[in-house]
């Protein structure tokens, strides 16, 4: 099987790459074995980096095509500067349909799959001989604009081509039930016609759980993500003041992209008796996000909403305890009460007692993080996510009853 993956997300020295980079790093590296050949069509504005490429499967083939839309210059709010950056997308959508139609002339490809993200293969879908098309939906656009991601009439576009693709895909994917209900109801689909894979993690990788010596019995509690609203950072920054006046042995790291420092000089501010039990990472390597999970002692994430969350399934590897929210994908990744707690969507109250009692609690730390780890274990491996992959594709390329 000559299988495609088209993504603008994927993990290199620089570059976290994020949830759906990690995921594609991780699908094309254990889905390799069960594949002739993988050919990785890597869309962004500066190629992979050697080093990268070099750390995947002999059989992945990597191509490469530019995205210029970051270095068109001018004015944000100007019609010019609108009208350059969506034919720039008109045009990279087009150019991703021909490289596909090369790379299958020059070698016949099985299956492409993609993501939602930038309806990179919609122009693909009308290709009268493409090949079967998997399209991976996480956060649509639409939910990105509902939690404050985005302000901009434009993005209603966007989420009109997002949904066409998806619409037009012969296979439709989610890694949650939760999240494929929803999207099928805002996409007038049957749920029936979304197929489930969740993702894995292979973070733990080469490494071993050592006991870690907390200095001076200090605990420290990780938020990893963009400091964005959907993320909740909102919600973990006000947590902080009312832990602060429980306990004092505390300490509080901050990893992820914070543009302007936006959020840090928001809570500096507020915040400016004693900030010292505080530290803003900004946007960290994968060797650093693997020791930041390895020296945290709990990790909390309240986003509003998550598709599915592979920053939990990272942490329980790590035998950590885990927080997130009752909302979306998390709801089927945490289990509450055994390996963490959901709470309540921006609720920093209760996000502070169940940090505080996890806080007081050493013994029940211990118990949620064995069971988190073997959570993980049982349901969200990056080797179980490459199974469940090929027997999907095993099921396109066996039966066109499948595809529809």
């Amino acid at each position: 099987m000559r299988f495609c993956i088209v993504t603008p997300f994927f993990p290199s020295r620089t570059k976290s790459g994020g949830g759906v980079g990690m995921h594609y790093y991780d699908l094309t590296r254990y889905l390799a074995p069960y594949c002739e050949e993988i050919v990785l069509l890597y869309v962004a504005e500066e190629p992979l980096d050697a080093e990268t490429i070099k750390s995947l499967p002999a059989n992945v083939t990597v191509h490469y095509l530019k995205d210029s839309f970051g270095s068109i210059k001018g004015d944000p709010y100007s019609l010019p500067t609108k009208i350059k950056k969506r034919l720039s997308r008109l045009a990279l959508n087009i150019r991703v349909a021909l490289r596909l139609m090369k790379l299958d002339r020059e070698k016949p490809i099985d299956v492409v799959e993609t993501t939602n993200y930038l309806y990179l293969c919609l122009s693909y879908t009308f290709n009268a001989t493409r090949k079967p098309l998997i399209t991976r939906f996480s956060s649509s656009t639409g939910q990105l604009r509902q939690y404050g991601n985005w302000r901009s009439s434009k993005v209603d576009l966007i989420e009109l081509l997002e949904i066409w693709m998806f619409k037009r895909s012969n296979i439709k994917l989610s890694h949650t039930y939760q999240h494929s209900h929803l999207i099928a109801h805002q996409m007038n689909v049957s749920p029936s016609k979304i197929r489930i894979i969740p993702h894995g993690t292979s973070i733990m990788e080469g490494q071993t759980l050592e006991p870690k010596q907390s200095a001076g019995n200090t605990l420290n509690i990780l938020f990893l993500g963009r400091l964005e609203a959907r993320k909740g950072i909102h919600t973990f920054l006000k947590a902080i003041p009312l832990l602060r006046n429980q306990h004092a042995n505390l300490h509080f790291r901050i990893a992820g992209e914070d543009p302007d420092n936006v959020y840090q000089n928001i809570f500096n501010k507020e915040n400016s008796s004693n900030t010292a039990e505080v530290t803003f990472l900004g946007e960290i390597t994968h060797d650093e996000k693997v020791e930041e999970y390895r020296n945290c002692d709990i990790f909390a994430a309240p986003s509003l909403y998550e598709s599915f969350g592979l920053i939990y399934i990272e942490a329980m590897s790590f035998g950590k305890p885990v927080i997130g929210c009752s909302a979306g994908g998390a709801i089927e990744v945490i289990k509450d009460k055994e390996v963490g707690y959901l709470i309540t969507p921006g609720s920093a109250e209760e996000l502070s007692e169940v940090l505080s009692l996890l806080v007081s609690n050493p013994d029940l730390r211990d118990k949620m993080g064995e069971a988190a780890k073997q959570r993980v274990e049982t349901l969200f491996t990056a080797d179980i996510m490459a199974k469940n992959s090929h027997r999907m594709l095993t099921a396109i390329t066996s039966d066109w009853n499948f595809r529809l």
